[in-house]
């Protein structure tokens, strides 16, 4: 999924022109992440705590990307301490969240998919 989202970012940029580096970052990183948390998992709930850690740390990479850019680079409309003060707990937040999302969108297919047809 890395190598996926690496390509597709090398062909997004060589097209369009540079992504956000937070978004490219998360996007690069959440594969790789999502491997080796759910690597020790054994049960259901495990599994929810991987995707969620997964996640988290995916955003958390992302917002020390984007905060990188903004901080050398500063384009953007607010100075970086007005912008870490929001996206320094809205990153990690909706990175949770995202992961519990994703988490119960496989499980719920999954158990559908198992499921045998009524009579």
């Amino acid at each position: 999924m890395g190598l996926a989202a690496s390509l597709m970012a090398l062909v997004h940029t060589m097209l369009y022109g540079a992504g956000g580096a937070g978004s490219l970052t998360g996007l690069i990183v959440l594969g790789p992440l999502l491997d080796i948390s759910l690597l020790p998992v054994k049960n259901g709930r495990g599994a929810y705590f991987a995707f969620a850690a997964a996640g988290i740390l995916a955003n958390c990479s992302a917002l020390l990307a984007q905060g990188i850019v903004k901080y050398n680079w500063s384009r953007g409309r607010q100075p970086v301490e007005v912008w870490l003060l929001t996206a320094g707990w809205t990153y990690p937040l909706f990175g949770l969240v995202a992961g519990l999302i994703a988490a119960a969108i496989c499980f719920r297919w999954t158990e559908n998919h198992r499921r045998k047809p009524r009579a």
